[in-house]
């Protein structure tokens, strides 16, 4: 899903706060785009009126569509059953992370590559990203590696 922000302790008071206030407005949107989903609004209004990722409320979509069915068959099932479903449930929703995750990362070597293709300094790169130095000279290899390619 939505990448956290990340406050690291070498952040000034004024960026820890920065951070802090992006974490909440990102919170406020995921809200409000749960109860537009709730309100069966259309992900591409969703979208435009929140600013999130297309994937994103997607994905949220998804969550409350399990929620609800889970809701629905706790009401009618034995425990033996609604135990059984929780772990189904917990396994899905783990996969889903997981996959969202995964995403994250990969929108953030994307973010790399194109920091490291506009010469940024590889300091504020390891900063904005939470990469580490050898993920950013990985990439930098495999950016190098690319070029050779297209000549």
């Amino acid at each position: 899903m939505v990448e956290k922000v990340i406050i690291n302790p070498e952040m000034t008071l004024d960026e820890v706060r920065e951070q802090a206030i992006k974490e909440g407005k990102l919170k406020g949107k995921m809200e409000v785009a749960k109860n537009m989903l709730l309100l069966d609004l259309d992900i591409d209004t969703i979208v435009r009126a929140t600013g999130l990722r297309f994937n994103d409320i997607e994905f949220l979509k998804k969550q409350l569509k399990l929620r609800e069915k889970a809701a629905h068959a706790l009401e009618d099932a034995n425990p033996r059953e609604v135990d059984k479903m929780i772990t189904n449930l917990e396994i899905v929703l783990n996969e889903m992370e997981e996959n969202a995750l995964l995403k994250g990362k990969m929108d953030k070597l994307e973010i790399t590559k194109n920091l490291l293709l506009l010469n940024v300094n590889t300091d504020i790169i390891i900063k904005a990203t939470g990469l580490t130095a050898d993920e950013i000279e990985s990439l930098k290899k495999e950016i190098h590696g690319a070029r050779h390619l297209t000549y």
